[in-house]
């Protein structure tokens, strides 16, 4: 049998934090590529080349930086903040369900032994 949970859900307010206060969202920020760590060069076994044959980075296209918008990454960040939100709720749905089952199956105590018939 099901209860009703009393507990509030998770707000993603209360997870979200903004990743640059003070900004436009029209503003441009350059951020070092996380692929290649500002190299450009991608190490592992690729077709993706320059014109030169070298392997680059497809993620920065060999630049070694990455360009988005202010508003891609609040929004952003407001996605990681609602996952967060809605993975505290489970977590607290789990453990609200598990300590009604444990509640209505009472494990047996350690000094009673096993029935054979």
């Amino acid at each position: 049998m099901d209860s009703i949970d009393t507990t509030a859900p998770a707000d993603w307010h209360d997870f979200y934090v903004d990743p640059f206060p003070g900004r436009k969202g029209s503003e441009r920020i350059t951020d070092t590529c996380g692929k290649c760590i500002g190299t450009g060069l991608y190490t592992a076994p690729t077709h993706f080349t320059d014109g030169q044959g070298r392997p680059i980075c497809f993620d920065c296209r060999g630049t070694g930086t990455r360009s988005r918008l202010v508003s891609s990454a609040r929004a952003t960040a407001r996605a990681h903040a609602k996952a967060h939100a809605e993975h505290v709720d489970t977590t607290r749905a789990i453990t609200a369900r598990r300590a009604a089952f444990e509640a209505e199956h009472p494990r047996p105590s350690a000094t009673s032994s096993p029935r054979h018939t």
